[in-house]
């Protein structure tokens, strides 16, 4: 995978990173599941892909390309749009 079509803000995240941002939905509404996803939620592959099979991770699959809407999963994280809240 091109690296250049990750997120900026995960670019470069490894495990010891501070938790990464979701990126904006109005900016970028959807991510990829692997490895975009699973990295964001300190997933596995194959726990990322089996988690999305079970519906844990809300999903939308365009062709062959699983993509996770942002929104949906900031709503599943509980994640407050509002940075002053």
């Amino acid at each position: 995978m091109n690296r250049t079509s990750w997120p900026s803000n995960i670019e470069n995240m490894n495990t010891t990173d501070a938790p990464a941002r979701l990126p904006d939905p109005h900016v970028q509404p959807a991510l990829n599941l692997w490895p975009t996803t699973g990295r964001l939620l300190g997933l596995s592959r194959q726990s990322t892909y089996d988690a999305a099979a079970r519906g844990d991770i809300p999903t939308i699959r365009i062709g062959r390309r699983i993509l996770v809407p942002t929104a949906a999963l900031a709503r599943l994280l509980c994640i407050d749009d509002d940075p002053a809240a």
